[in-house]
C-alpha cells in the first residue's frame, strides 16, 4: 500500500496542524498540504517533514473538491500511489497505525473510514459496512478513484463527501468503517449559550447558505440512497434547530437566517451556482 495524503488548510492554527500531521505522516508516503488561505509560518514549521511534503494552493479559498481532484489526478497519472488519504486540519488521529494495519488485510477496491468521535459505535466486528463517510480520515483506493469521475466541484465543500459516497455505492464500491481506528473531529466553531448551556457549531452566513443548499441538492441527486432519518435530520438540524440556535446565541442573526432560507429555496430550485451573492 502506497499512500498519498492531502490536508486542506483554511486559517489554521499551525501548531495544532503540525501536531495532527505528526499522528499519521510516518505511515504514509507523501503529503500534500493545500493552502486555502494564508498560512503564516507554515513552510518554516514543517521543515522536519520537508522530504515528505508538497505545499500547494494559491492561498485563496478553493473549497475542498478542487484540491481533492488535484490529488486524485496525481494518483491516476502515476504508478507511485495506490490510495488517497484525505484530512481536515482539525482532525486528530488516535491510532492511525491500527487503521492501516486493518486496511492492509482487506481488499484494494474499497473506501475506508475511521471511527469518528466514537459516534454511532454499533460495531459488532472490527469492520462495519456503512452507507457513507466524511472525507476527513477517509482512505480511497485507486480503484474507487478511477471508477468515480472525481469529487463534485458544484458542492465545493459541504456534501462533497456524501456525494462521492453515494456515487461509489451506485458503482458497487463498498465503504467500511474501521471500528478500532479512532479519530477526533471538530465541526465548526463550537459556542456555548450563556443562558441555556446549549452548544452550537457556529458558521458564517455564507457557509450556512451552502450547508442548506448543498444538502437539498444532495437530496435531489441521491434521493434513493438517503434514509428517512437522514432527510429528517437535514430539515431538523440544518434548518429549524439551526435557526433557533442563531436566534438564541449567535451574532448576525438576520443575515444568517436569510442565508438559510435562501439556501433552502435555491436547493429546491436546483440552483447549482458556486457563487454566494
Amino acid at each position: 500500500m502506497r499512500i498519498l495524503g492531502i490536508i486542506i488548510l483554511y486559517n489554521p492554527d499551525i501548531k495544532n496542524v503540525l501536531k495532527n500531521i505528526s499522528k499519521f505522516i510516518d505511515h504514509i508516503d507523501h503529503l500534500i498540504i493545500w493552502q486555502n488561505s494564508s498560512c503564516e509560518g507554515l513552510e518554516k514549521m514543517v521543515g522536519e517533514y520537508s522530504n515528505k511534503l508538497t505545499i500547494m494552493g494559491n492561498k485563496n479559498n478553493q473549497g475542498i473538491a478542487y484540491p481533492l481532484n488535484v490529488a486524485t489526478n496525481r494518483i491516476k497519472e502515476s504508478s507511485s500511489f495506490t490510495h488517497l488519504l484525505t484530512m481536515d486540519q482539525d482532525s486528530e488521529w488516535q491510532n492511525f497505525d491500527s487503521f492501516i494495519d486493518t486496511v492492509s488485510l482487506l481488499d484494494n477496491h474499497s473506501i475506508y473510514s475511521p471511527n469518528i468521535n466514537n459516534e454511532n459505535n454499533d460495531c459488532t466486528t472490527n469492520t462495519k459496512k456503512v452507507n457513507d463517510c466524511i472525507t476527513s480520515g477517509a482512505l480511497f483506493s485507486k480503484y474507487a478513484l478511477d471508477k468515480i469521475n472525481g469529487f463534485n466541484e458544484v458542492y465545493s465543500v459541504d456534501c462533497v463527501d456524501y456525494d462521492f459516497s453515494y456515487k461509489a455505492t451506485a458503482n458497487g464500491i463498498n465503504i467500511y468503517k474501521i471500528c478500532n481506528a479512532r479519530m477526533v473531529q471538530t465541526y465548526g466553531a463550537p459556542q456555548i449559550s450563556k443562558y441555556f448551556g446549549i452548544k452550537s457549531n457556529v458558521y458564517s452566513a455564507q457557509r450556512s447558505y451552502f450547508i442548506v443548499r448543498n444538502h437539498m441538492l444532495l437530496w435531489k441527486d441521491h434521493n434513493k440512497y438517503l434514509s428517512s432519518r437522514f432527510k429528517i435530520n437535514i430539515l431538523k438540524h440544518y434548518i429549524f434547530v439551526r435557526i433557533v440556535k442563531i436566534i438564541m446565541m449567535e451574532d448576525h442573526k438576520i443575515k444568517k437566517i436569510s442565508s438559510i432560507i435562501r439556501g433552502l429555496f435555491d436547493g429546491l430550485m436546483n440552483n447549482r451556482s458556486k457563487k454566494y451573492t
